[in-house]
């Protein structure tokens, strides 16, 4: 089985720039979460999510070190790049390396749910804002919806108690966090 995607050198690397800015610095052991999707990738490490648009074949999570997939990047020239999975192995132009740590998890029923598996409560809730209520009911993801808003609705309550000295109102937040969903 393999998996692979072709993305804009330039999106990827500023994704994983963003990544490294917002969380700490990819060390040794960091390890990256692609989840490959049709027509989209999704990137994932220390809890931050990077969505980036990618020509892609095969279904799959893809765990491999940041710092090889950075490496990559670094020498990368080209207006596109293109990664290639195997199990143990990602091939990038005339570059093939193998690795025990790069493991390809192929994603059976991504067809009929788009979430990758454990999504994270944004991704839950741009599902929910997308997709009907017999399609949600039909994946048995209703549950998962609910504590999602359950959870939004109490993450503004703390922001609003935090808040409080500035007059920022409950619409106001949720105004800003549905525009994040519908982004």
């Amino acid at each position: 089985m393999h998996c692979s995607f072709t993305v804009k050198t330039k999106e990827i690397k500023s994704a994983l720039n963003d990544m490294k800015r917002i969380g700490s610095k990819f060390r040794k052991a960091s390890m990256l979460k692609i989840t490959v999707l049709p027509d989209k990738i999704e990137i994932h490490t220390q809890g931050i999510t990077k969505m980036l648009k990618a020509e892609t074949e095969g279904l799959a999570d893809i765990l491999v070190p940041a710092l090889l997939v950075n490496g990559y990047l670094d020498t990368a020239s080209n207006v596109t790049i293109e990664f290639i999975f195997k199990q143990g192995e990602l091939q990038s132009g005339s570059s093939v390396y193998t690795s025990s740590a790069i493991k390809l998890e192929e994603i059976s029923n991504i067809p009929e749910n788009e979430l990758p598996i454990n999504p994270n409560r944004l991704s839950v809730l741009r599902f929910a804002a997308n997709k009907s209520k017999d399609e949600i009911e039909r994946l048995n993801l209703k549950s998962s919806i609910i504590y999602a808003q359950r959870r939004l609705n109490e993450k503004i309550q703390e922001a609003l108690e935090c808040l409080q000295d500035y007059e920022v109102t409950y619409d106001e937040i949720y105004e800003i966090i549905q525009k994040k969903i519908k982004g």
